[in-house]
Protein backbone atom coordinates (compact mmCIF):
# COMPACT_ATOMS: atom_id res chain seq x y z
CA UNK A 1 0.00 0.00 0.00
CA UNK A 2 0.75 3.75 -1.08
CA UNK A 3 0.24 6.14 1.28
CA UNK A 4 0.28 9.76 -0.03
CA UNK A 5 -0.23 12.70 2.70
CA UNK A 6 -1.32 16.48 2.36
CA UNK A 7 -1.34 19.00 4.70
CA UNK A 8 -3.99 21.12 4.35
CA UNK A 9 -3.62 24.92 2.72
CA UNK A 10 -2.87 27.78 4.94
CA UNK A 11 -5.97 28.28 7.86
CA UNK A 12 -6.32 32.12 8.26
CA UNK A 13 -5.83 30.88 12.30
CA UNK A 14 -2.27 29.29 11.27
CA UNK A 15 -1.40 33.39 9.59
CA UNK A 16 -2.39 34.26 13.38
CA UNK A 17 -1.01 31.03 15.34
CA UNK A 18 -4.41 30.11 16.36
CA UNK A 19 -4.01 26.14 17.86
CA UNK A 20 -7.63 25.10 15.41
CA UNK A 21 -7.38 21.30 16.77
CA UNK A 22 -10.81 19.74 16.57
CA UNK A 23 -11.92 23.16 15.38
CA UNK A 24 -12.78 24.00 11.77
CA UNK A 25 -10.82 27.26 10.26
CA UNK A 26 -11.20 28.75 7.24
CA UNK A 27 -8.75 28.65 4.69
CA UNK A 28 -6.91 31.72 3.65
CA UNK A 29 -6.62 33.31 0.11
CA UNK A 30 -3.29 31.91 0.43
CA UNK A 31 -4.31 28.56 1.28
CA UNK A 32 -6.61 28.36 -1.21
CA UNK A 33 -4.06 28.93 -3.83
CA UNK A 34 -1.91 26.46 -2.02
CA UNK A 35 -5.16 24.11 -2.36
CA UNK A 36 -5.13 24.44 -6.44
CA UNK A 37 -1.62 23.97 -6.86
CA UNK A 38 -1.63 21.22 -4.77
CA UNK A 39 -4.45 19.56 -6.66
CA UNK A 40 -2.98 20.40 -10.17
CA UNK A 41 0.62 18.41 -8.77
CA UNK A 42 -1.54 15.42 -7.68
CA UNK A 43 -3.66 15.54 -10.78
CA UNK A 44 -1.61 12.85 -12.60
CA UNK A 45 -1.32 10.37 -9.45
CA UNK A 46 -3.15 7.36 -9.97
CA UNK A 47 -5.75 6.95 -6.40
CA UNK A 48 -7.48 4.50 -5.57
CA UNK A 49 -8.94 5.98 -2.81
CA UNK A 50 -9.08 9.66 -0.47
CA UNK A 51 -9.48 9.75 2.60
CA UNK A 52 -9.86 12.76 4.64
CA UNK A 53 -10.03 14.41 8.24
CA UNK A 54 -13.96 16.10 8.44
CA UNK A 55 -12.81 18.89 9.66
CA UNK A 56 -13.57 22.41 6.99
CA UNK A 57 -10.10 23.14 6.07
CA UNK A 58 -9.04 19.54 5.13
CA UNK A 59 -11.99 18.62 3.43
CA UNK A 60 -11.73 22.36 1.17
CA UNK A 61 -8.13 21.03 0.24
CA UNK A 62 -9.80 17.55 -0.41
CA UNK A 63 -12.24 19.13 -2.84
CA UNK A 64 -9.42 21.02 -4.74
CA UNK A 65 -7.53 17.85 -4.96
CA UNK A 66 -10.41 15.42 -5.97
CA UNK A 67 -11.57 17.69 -8.91
CA UNK A 68 -8.94 15.37 -11.11
CA UNK A 69 -9.69 12.55 -9.51
CA UNK A 70 -13.57 12.66 -9.96
CA UNK A 71 -14.26 8.58 -9.69
CA UNK A 72 -11.79 8.05 -6.84
CA UNK A 73 -14.24 7.59 -3.24
CA UNK A 74 -13.36 10.04 -0.59
CA UNK A 75 -14.18 8.58 3.10
CA UNK A 76 -14.45 11.13 5.82
CA UNK A 77 -13.24 10.30 8.87
CA UNK A 78 -12.67 12.24 12.55
CA UNK A 79 -9.87 9.74 12.70
CA UNK A 80 -7.83 12.23 10.48
CA UNK A 81 -8.21 15.42 12.79
CA UNK A 82 -5.54 17.09 14.23
CA UNK A 83 -4.33 16.67 17.73
CA UNK A 84 -6.87 17.91 20.38
CA UNK A 85 -5.44 20.76 22.17
CA UNK A 86 -8.22 20.72 24.52
CA UNK A 87 -8.61 23.59 26.71
CA UNK A 88 -5.97 25.62 24.06
CA UNK A 89 -8.42 24.76 21.20
CA UNK A 90 -8.92 28.85 19.58
CA UNK A 91 -6.41 30.54 21.48
CA UNK A 92 -2.98 31.25 20.65
CA UNK A 93 -0.12 28.88 20.43
CA UNK A 94 1.95 30.57 22.59
CA UNK A 95 -0.41 29.96 25.75
CA UNK A 96 0.33 26.06 24.98
CA UNK A 97 3.86 26.79 24.62
CA UNK A 98 4.29 28.79 27.90
CA UNK A 99 2.25 26.11 29.98
CA UNK A 100 5.03 24.91 32.67
CA UNK A 101 4.43 21.14 31.97
CA UNK A 102 4.98 21.42 27.92
CA UNK A 103 8.51 21.28 27.66
CA UNK A 104 8.86 18.92 30.82
CA UNK A 105 6.56 16.41 29.25
CA UNK A 106 6.95 17.09 25.57
CA UNK A 107 5.47 13.71 23.66
CA UNK A 108 3.94 12.89 26.75
CA UNK A 109 2.03 16.40 27.32
CA UNK A 110 -1.85 16.26 27.43
CA UNK A 111 -3.93 19.54 27.93
CA UNK A 112 -6.86 19.28 29.96
CA UNK A 113 -9.85 17.86 27.48
CA UNK A 114 -6.90 16.97 25.25
CA UNK A 115 -4.78 14.58 23.77
CA UNK A 116 -0.73 13.57 23.70
CA UNK A 117 1.60 13.85 20.60
CA UNK A 118 2.11 10.11 21.77
CA UNK A 119 -2.02 9.18 22.20
CA UNK A 120 -2.07 11.04 18.79
CA UNK A 121 0.64 9.23 16.60
CA UNK A 122 -1.21 6.10 18.56
CA UNK A 123 -4.33 6.80 16.77
CA UNK A 124 -2.72 7.53 13.17
CA UNK A 125 -1.01 4.17 13.52
CA UNK A 126 -4.24 2.43 14.09
CA UNK A 127 -6.29 4.09 11.44
CA UNK A 128 -3.33 3.92 9.09
CA UNK A 129 -2.93 -0.65 10.04
CA UNK A 130 -6.81 -0.50 9.38
CA UNK A 131 -6.80 1.05 5.95
CA UNK A 132 -3.84 -1.57 4.75
CA UNK A 133 -6.19 -4.34 6.01
CA UNK A 134 -8.80 -3.36 4.03
CA UNK A 135 -7.09 -2.06 1.12
CA UNK A 136 -3.38 -3.99 0.92
CA UNK A 137 -2.44 -2.59 -2.88
CA UNK A 138 -3.97 0.99 -3.07
CA UNK A 139 -2.49 3.93 -3.47
CA UNK A 140 -4.75 6.15 -0.62
CA UNK A 141 -3.99 9.76 -0.46
CA UNK A 142 -4.63 10.98 3.20
CA UNK A 143 -5.80 14.76 2.97
CA UNK A 144 -5.08 16.08 6.65
CA UNK A 145 -3.20 18.02 9.40
CA UNK A 146 0.23 18.62 10.54
CA UNK A 147 0.23 16.49 13.13
CA UNK A 148 -1.41 13.29 11.21
CA UNK A 149 1.85 13.70 8.99
CA UNK A 150 4.18 14.19 11.62
CA UNK A 151 2.64 10.86 13.25
CA UNK A 152 3.42 9.43 10.07
CA UNK A 153 6.68 10.77 9.71
CA UNK A 154 7.21 9.62 13.36
CA UNK A 155 6.35 5.98 12.63
CA UNK A 156 8.32 5.81 9.62
CA UNK A 157 11.37 7.39 10.93
CA UNK A 158 11.08 5.59 14.88
CA UNK A 159 11.69 9.51 15.77
CA UNK A 160 9.84 10.52 18.69
CA UNK A 161 6.92 12.71 18.20
CA UNK A 162 8.69 15.58 19.71
CA UNK A 163 11.47 15.36 16.84
CA UNK A 164 8.71 14.94 14.25
CA UNK A 165 6.66 17.96 15.15
CA UNK A 166 9.62 20.55 15.51
CA UNK A 167 10.49 19.41 11.99
CA UNK A 168 7.48 21.78 11.30
CA UNK A 169 5.27 20.51 8.29
CA UNK A 170 4.41 23.04 5.98
CA UNK A 171 0.89 23.54 4.20
CA UNK A 172 0.34 21.87 1.38
CA UNK A 173 3.63 19.49 1.90
CA UNK A 174 3.43 16.02 0.35
CA UNK A 175 4.72 12.96 2.10
CA UNK A 176 4.62 9.64 -0.42
CA UNK A 177 5.44 6.63 1.91
CA UNK A 178 5.18 2.88 0.97
CA UNK A 179 3.86 0.32 3.51
CA UNK A 180 5.02 -3.50 3.29
CA UNK A 181 5.34 -6.08 5.92
CA UNK A 182 8.38 -5.12 8.00
CA UNK A 183 6.66 -1.13 8.32
CA UNK A 184 6.33 2.35 6.71
CA UNK A 185 9.00 3.84 4.55
CA UNK A 186 9.39 7.34 3.35
CA UNK A 187 9.15 7.28 -0.74
CA UNK A 188 9.27 11.33 -0.43
CA UNK A 189 9.34 14.31 1.53
CA UNK A 190 8.01 17.42 0.13
CA UNK A 191 6.19 17.90 3.73
CA UNK A 192 8.87 18.78 6.24
CA UNK A 193 11.36 21.86 6.37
Amino acid sequence: MKLIIVRHGETEENARKILMGHLHGRLSRKGRQQAKEVGLALRNYDLDRIYSSDLSRAVDTTNAISKHHKDVPITYSKALREQSYGIFQGKKLHLMLNHPDYMRLRDKFRPKGGESLNQLRARVYRLIKGIAKKYPNDTILLSAHSGIACSVFSICSGLPMWDAVRKKARNTGILVVEMKKDGLKILKDDMFE
